[in-house]
């Protein structure tokens, strides 16, 4: 990981102002090559320089000269060079992480890796246009093309931090041509799950959600995550969504649940869900709320709470009860992820005849393009379903 000790004393940045005085200059040759140096001081009276070497003659010095006073009047630090990778992360670091989810933390160090294996110990003023296309390229042939606008976004908010910096002038990311691999993603890789498969892991989970006590047979122990999974199943609940329910988010009598926060199993918390869409009230049946109600007799704070640790169950531990039941219905598990119990409920309300905007509703996206996007396949298919059935329709007409 980057240094943190290192990255504190690198951008302690001397604050250069527009009005600052002292300029001198000093142009002189060596052996065959002309050399130019830019003396100044800064608002506190310190004093730094600027030199560059290698012209061929006075006039070219000279030049150089004339076009780092400009830049040192306009704010722009002729003098602090970073690496790239090092600025990237003191940008995350003091900009981004303090208010960030645990999620989107992870995402930032994820984008990270290829910057450091790309850039190395690569300067920032020292990346043209050009490089920055050729590093596009370079990811397009490693990561899917969603994957890429990601990262991007990541990198150019650093970038154009550096930019407001002074540290650079032209932002050499503009106009950049984005690619992506045609190999599948990990989410691409796995099954989903069919209308039937849903229904028999619904039953499952009713089946499997209580146990009683050998001491007290009237006192019902509910198996946490089966009705987490149900849960997820009946409302399109991301994962931290579900398990971040607490008892004042059901409303019993409006037959509604309010969506308001996301736990984070790692560091236990509460935190604000995924984006500001995501807020919501979802409408649901009478039966999953009576199911919960069940879960009373833990007596905690949160739905899903463990009676002993007065805590969600870890999403660990979900994910190896959901694969456990799959298995037990003969189910695929290849390339795993629980956000198939998301795709699961998309696909119910399509069987239903649910318009693309009830769902874009239900699943707290901010625009009907990212459920397009996102289940855009789901959509296909339940079309290719109406167009047979009103075809037939037609038929029986005629």
């Amino acid at each position: 990981m980057i240094d943190e000790c290192r990255l504190a004393s690198a951008f302690r940045l001397p604050y250069f102002s527009k009005n600052m005085g002292y300029f001198k200059m000093a142009v002189y040759k060596r052996g065959k090559v002309w050399y130019a140096r830019l003396y100044w001081r800064d608002n506190l009276g310190k004093r730094h320089s600027k030199a560059q070497g290698g012209f061929t003659t006075k006039g070219k010095a000279s030049e150089w000269y004339a076009d780092a006073l400009t830049k040192l009047k306009q704010g722009y630090d002729i003098k602090f060079n970073p690496v790239f990778v090092d600025y990237y992360w003191h940008y995350y670091k003091t900009f981004k992480e303090p208010k960030l989810r645990p999620s989107t933390k992870r995402s930032y160090r994820t984008a990270l890796l290829p910057l450091k294996e790309y850039w190395q110990q690569t300067k920032l003023k020292d990346i043209t246009h050009d490089d920055w296309q050729e590093f596009m390229n370079w990811m397009g042939k490693r990561y899917a093309e969603s994957s890429v606008r990601m990262f991007r976004k990541k990198y150019h908010s650093a970038i154009y931090n550096a930019i407001d910096d002074g540290i650079i002038i032209k932002d050499f990311t503009k106009r950049i041509t984005i690619t992506g691999t045609n190999k599948r993603t990990r989410l691409d890789k796995v099954r989903m799950l069919s209308v039937e498969d849903i229904k028999k892991l619904i039953k499952l989970a009713k089946s499997r959600r209580r146990t009683t006590q050998k001491s007290d047979v009237t006192n019902l122990k509910g198996n946490i995550s089966d009705y987490v999974i149900l849960t997820m199943i009946l409302t399109g609940a991301r994962i931290g969504e579900a398990l971040g329910l607490k008892w004042h988010n059901l409303h019993f009598d409006a037959s509604t649940i309010d969506v308001h926060h996301e736990y984070d199993s790692d560091t236990h918390q509460l935190g604000p869900t995924k984006t500001p869409s995501s807020y919501r009230t979802i409408h649901v049946n009478y039966q999953l709320l009576a199911i919960l109600k069940e879960l009373m007799v833990n007596h905690t704070d949160y739905v899903f709470g463990v009676s002993k640790r007065q805590l969600p169950p870890s999403r660990q531990a979900v994910d190896r009860e959901l694969i456990r039941m799959m298995e037990m219905l003969n189910i695929p598990t290849t390339a795993f992820s629980n956000h198939i119990l998301r795709h699961a409920h998309v696909a119910l309300l399509l069987h239903w005849g649910a318009s693309i905007y009830e769902i874009r509703d239900r699943l707290g996206h901010s625009s009907i393009r990212t459920t397009m996007e996102t289940y855009g396949y789901l959509i296909d298919e339940s079309k290719k379903q109406n167009t047979k059935l009103i075809t037939d329709n037609f038929s029986k007409i005629l």
